[in-house]
């Protein structure tokens, strides 16, 4: 079952990511969105691969656990002040 939860939230991702794009374009976003995540699930292979040569599957998991929560740390940062420095009329606006 903990093999199948990659492959779910990726078919569950797609239909939220296809609302999110221009219907003129929208093939040509799926290509690539299945594209990136064919790409990601190779490359994640290949560095857990060579990352297990010299350490364990549960520090793998802890430095994976680590960069998503700085990513979203991060995130919100950026978010945080991109909306500090917009004027209050764009903000109406969107």
């Amino acid at each position: 079952m903990l093999n199948l939860i990659d492959p779910f939230m990726s078919v569950a991702a797609l239909p939220l990511l296809m609302n999110l794009c221009d219907k003129r374009v929208a093939g040509s976003q799926f290509t690539a969105y299945m594209a990136l995540i064919n790409f990601g699930d190779a490359l994640g292979a290949k560095i857990n691969g060579w990352a297990l040569g010299f350490t364990t599957a549960p520090v793998v998991g802890a430095f994976c656990a680590a960069i998503v929560v700085l990513s979203f740390w991060n995130l919100r940062r950026v978010r945080a002040e991109v909306s500090v420095s917009e004027p209050q009329e764009k903000l109406a606006a969107a």
